[in-house]
């Protein structure tokens, strides 16, 4: 059969060639061979930089990012014929050092482990391969020829785990990650980054986040209703000088704001109800990712598209009537044009628009104390025409 070997810290020895059928001493379960991987081990293998062969051998076939079809699973009672599998590439050593003993072989701390086409032990990049059962790793046939990345991936599932492990000492809260190079690891390393890495779906699960959760999501009918009212103050101010056009547009936007923020927050609510009766873990789930897609799309992409026309809005009357201050409008249109035109998974800047609402509530409140009382602008109508001032409406 054909394989890729090497005569190890010989550069250029590389080549295919025939070799004999594999060993039935290497492992009962007979494998046909359906992809292998290449990466950096195998190139500094090549070049002479890496590499050992097998005992009473000078060369050593390659590969250890393996995908393999069983054409005999042996006496293997957990595989059977067509079966997809990956080999485990190392084996502990035969001391074993205090890792190897406890099942740990990538953390050997003596060195004497073998590893498959790197270490004493030939590769996977042959026609057909033998394995011992309990080194074969069954795969999902939907996976298909992906398979043969499970191997880099448990590089990186491990990376992760001991990035957890070393965090979690003490208090830890990462929110930004580099990945350093572009090859088959620091791609698949991106690519399993969570999308918010503070925040993979544990609020969903844990009792104490659950409870504070649905505490904020109590509250947010009541947000609601309190911007409802600072809707109403702001049009009773503007009393009869109030212009159709702006109006609607006033109107329109703060009502479809706080139609995305209810909707946003039932979503939520769902999904809270839904993982707290005991589902799987929401970083498992669609449901989970559908969800969280959804409430955040409502509420930090159309809902604060919304909240940047009513600021516009606002202050465009402000400026037309009076009613605000003109640094108040200016602000108004500073702000709504960071949150209309501005694309960014930066979640903070949606504070801009409740901390506007804050500023134009304490202005409303400020001048009502100086002048001691409410003001609404009134038309006041006499006998020769209608004059518009500010007064009293009583």
């Amino acid at each position: 059969m054909k394989a890729i070997t090497v005569e190890p810290k010989s550069p250029g020895s590389a080549r295919l060639e025939d070799i004999p059928e594999p060993d039935p001493s290497n492992g009962s379960v007979l494998v046909e061979a359906i992809a292998v991987g290449v990466c950096g081990t195998d190139t500094e293998i090549v070049e002479g930089k890496y590499g050992w062969a097998p005992p009473g051998k000078k060369r050593l076939v390659l590969g250890h990012e393996s995908l393999g079809r069983v054409i005999d699973p042996g006496a293997s009672s957990s595989l059977k014929q067509g079966d997809l599998i990956v080999g485990i590439v190392r084996r502990p050593d035969g001391v074993p050092c205090p890792n190897c003993a406890v099942g740990e072989w990538d953390m050997c701390t003596n060195g004497q482990y073998t590893e498959r086409g790197i270490k004493e032990i030939d590769g996977f990049m042959s026609e057909r391969w033998r394995i011992e059962p309990e080194y074969a790793m069954k795969v999902d046939r939907s996976l298909g020829i992906l398979g043969v990345l499970l191997e880099p991936t448990t590089v990186v599932a491990k990376a992760w785990e001991q990035v957890g492990a070393v965090g979690n000492r003490a208090f830890w809260e990462p929110n930004k990650v580099l990945v350093t190079g572009a090859g088959p690891i620091g791609l698949l390393a991106a690519l399993a980054v969570p999308a918010d890495p503070t925040e993979p779906g544990a609020w969903l699960v844990d009792p104490v986040f659950q409870n504070g959760v649905r505490i904020a999501l109590n509250l947010v009918p009541f947000a609601g209703i309190a911007f409802l009212w600072f809707m109403a103050v702001l049009r009773y101010r503007i009393g009869l000088l109030e212009d159709r056009f702006f109006a609607t547009v006033f109107l329109g936007s703060g009502l479809l704001f706080v139609a995305m923020l209810f909707a946003a927050a039932a979503v939520s609510r769902g999904l809270l109800d839904t993982f707290a009766a005991g589902a799987s873990h929401p970083t498992q789930s669609e449901t989970y990712l559908v969800g969280r897609g959804t409430a955040y799309a409502m509420m930090n992409l159309f809902g604060m598209k919304m909240a940047a026309v009513f600021m516009f809005v606002m202050s465009m009357i402000g400026l037309r009537t009076a009613v605000l201050a003109r640094w108040v409008s200016f602000v108004g249109f500073g702000c709504g044009l960071v949150l209309l035109l501005v694309i960014t998974d930066f979640a903070w800047i949606s504070l801009i628009f409740p901390l506007w609402a804050m500023l134009v509530s304490a202005y409303i409140l400020f001048e009502d104390f100086r002048q001691g009382r409410p003001r609404a602008v009134v038309v006041a109508e006499t006998d020769d025409d209608a004059d518009v001032s500010a007064n009293d409406p009583a």
